[in-house]
């Protein structure tokens, strides 16, 4: 499930640099919405 997310976060054109960095980082909180908003989008606004 994990690997599947991180290859939509590609496919949205974050690097696994992004990835690592919002993963150890709770301080990038506009960049965690735009990612759990980018992911929403495309699933649901497809």
């Amino acid at each position: 499930m994990k690997n599947g997310i991180e290859a939509l976060i590609l496919k949205s054109g974050f690097t696994l640099k992004d990835i690592y960095r919002i993963k150890n980082s709770q301080k990038d909180q506009v960049i965690v919405f735009k990612l759990k908003y980018s992911i929403w989008e495309m699933f649901f606004l497809d």
